[in-house]
């Protein structure tokens, strides 16, 4: 019986192969995850700059310009058979691979040059320190951090407050702008002379004996024109007449340095003269004047911090538990955006890798 010489045939199928993009399903994944761990990144940053300042070192901004996120995958599925004519005439081969990728990219510039000497050493403007109050920030706070003094009141938090221990009377206007702001007293208008624009401080018709009361003390304690209803908002030390409201406002630089004091560093630092020594001022004229914020320190990382940076072998840390303090160092990301300079951070960027 004569063999048959042996007969294949191949077949090849291509099931998947290319590659796959992903769009919709992934927005919500990345989003949240990058903006989480900016937000980190941006709290430990400005944490490690305000114990910097403490300390004499140099603060550093580093910006994040762009997160570029690409996800890719590829798969393919290979099928093969034979036959030939024996005991075992078929034959077959079934194959596949799969792979993702994930490559997001991330570019950061430094703060530094014009850039820098603008957004930290220029005075935040008064307009929109005010413009904070009329969107609802509490006056108080803002008031506090970001302003030396208004119509010649000053802030008894300023950094030279040992030399100048500043006004009780500033203390006194925060309380009262503090009851007109809740009942809606206080209202800003916008307009424009020839000279630019023009902030002006509107005072509603009290409604009540307190409220004529509240606004009587405003005035008084502003050395103010009591027949008028609207106030030039100015940037200064003094006013010109008595229908308006000068503000000498502070830099960001400075807003970061009197934080600053709120650090309670080592003892022996301090001996040492390695950091300097806190100049808040706890009490003015017999009324106890609490801190902004508190930034404690140990040795050992704490397990429960809103967040926390090592620095010269230690750790400093926002306690999670500690919600005011938690308020006003979020509250930091906005004042740091006051002073816009229209400007974008110029060379050198660096651009990394974000995932291996």
């Amino acid at each position: 019986m004569k063999r048959l010489k042996f007969c294949s045939v191949m077949l090849s199928v291509l099931v998947l192969t290319g590659c796959s993009h992903f769009g919709g399903e992934n927005l919500m994944v990345d989003r949240f995850s990058f903006n989480e761990a900016i937000s980190d990144s941006w709290k430990d940053q400005m944490l490690l700059n305000l114990v910097k300042l403490r300390y004499g070192d140099t603060p550093m901004f580093l910006g994040v310009q762009s997160v570029i996120a690409q996800h890719n995958m590829r798969g393919s599925m290979n099928m093969g058979g034979s036959w030939s004519q024996g005991p075992s005439p078929w034959a077959g081969a079934l194959g596949g691979s799969a792979e993702f990728s994930n490559s997001p990219t991330v570019t950061y510039a430094p703060m530094q040059g014009k850039v820098f000497g603008k957004s930290m050493l220029t005075p935040i403007p008064p307009m929109n320190i005010i413009s904070l109050i009329q969107s609802g920030y509490s006056v108080k706070p803002v008031l506090r951090l970001t302003v030396k003094s208004i119509n010649g009141l000053r802030n008894v938090t300023d950094p030279d407050s040992i030399a100048n221990p500043g006004d009780t009377r500033f203390y006194q206007l925060l309380d009262v702008m503090a009851e007109l702001q809740h009942e809606n007293y206080l209202a800003i208008k916008e307009v424009k002379d020839e000279k630019g624009h023009t902030t002006l401080l509107r005072l509603r018709e009290p409604q009540n004996e307190r409220m004529r009361d509240k606004l009587y003390e405003f005035r008084n304690l502003l050395g103010l024109d009591p027949t008028a209803k609207e106030y030039t908002i100015i940037f200064g030390l003094s006013t010109e007449n008595s229908r308006q409201i000068a503000i000498l406002t502070r830099s960001v630089l400075d807003v970061l340095t009197n934080l600053s004091d709120c650090i309670e560093v080592p003892p022996q630092h301090v001996a040492e003269n390695r950091a300097s020594k806190s100049n808040l001022v706890t009490q003015v004229g017999g009324r106890q004047i609490e801190p902004l914020m508190r930034i404690q320190s140990g040795k050992s990382k704490p397990s429960d911090a809103f967040t926390a940076v090592p620095y010269r072998g230690n750790w400093y840390w926002v306690e999670d538990r500690d919600f005011h303090s938690k308020f006003l160092f979020s509250f930091l990301m906005i004042v740091m955006q006051l002073v816009d300079t229209g400007e974008a951070p110029g060379s050198p960027s660096l651009v990394l890798p974000a995932g291996g």
